[in-house]
């Protein structure tokens, strides 16, 4: 869900870039709502079948959780598409959008700015906009392995490996807890922002201090 709303904010970012002044604020916060609603009954349409093929039982005789698939060859094969979907899908999407900005606003500024050439141009800007190359890729290493523990997990015993499972739980919330990294700290402007905003509440704080002794 995460993975899909930034790709979602990188396609909104590029259509402000194409679309410039007649970009429309308004109807860009309106079909944010929608899709905010919708994509969580878009994604879990697309993983139905595992409500439908998996199912739980007691072995009271061994004393047992069996977890039991039933998958025929057309379903896992559908697995493995909607998994390798919802992992390169968003990137590609990502990575793309993050592309036509730099190329579309080099031949912008090709356009006004004939000084320049357009080599310098597109160096200038991916120099300026590096950090939309970046995030997309550091997202993309840091969902790798929520993607690779998707593609080998297999229904087993659930007294077997549980620590695998478990590891497997826990680095899905990798993504979601380095936004910082994602996508402060690739971007000079956000990194500045930041260093001031600290910069001010710390001073804030002293002055606090100050006044209280």
């Amino acid at each position: 869900m995460s993975n899909w709303l930034n790709t979602c904010v990188g396609i909104d970012r590029a259509m402000a870039v194409f679309q410039g002044t007649n970009f429309n604020k308004k109807r860009s916060r309106c079909i944010a709502r929608w899709i905010i609603c919708l994509l969580p009954f878009l994604i879990l349409s697309s993983m139905i079948y595992e409500f439908i093929n998996r199912d739980l039982f007691d072995d009271y005789e061994e004393r047992r959780v069996w977890c039991v698939v039933r998958y025929s060859k057309s379903i896992e094969l559908y697995t493995n598409i909607v998994q390798y979907f919802h992992f390169i899908a968003p990137f590609l999407a990502n990575l793309i959008s993050a592309i036509f900005i730099i190329v579309y606003i080099t031949r912008l500024k090709t356009t006004v700015q004939s000084q320049f050439s357009s080599q310098q141009q597109l160096l200038n800007q991916i120099n300026q906009h590096k950090q939309l190359v970046i995030s997309p890729i550091i997202l993309a290493i840091l969902l790798f392995p929520r993607f690779l523990f998707s593609l080998l997990s297999t229904c087993i015993k659930s007294s077997q490996n549980p620590w695998l499972y478990l590891c497997g739980y826990f680095v899905s919330f990798i993504p979601s807890s380095f936004i910082f990294v994602i996508f402060v700290l690739p971007s000079t402007f956000y990194r500045k922002e930041f260093i001031k905003t600290i910069t001010t509440w710390r001073q804030r704080f002293m002055r606090a201090i100050r006044a209280w002794h």
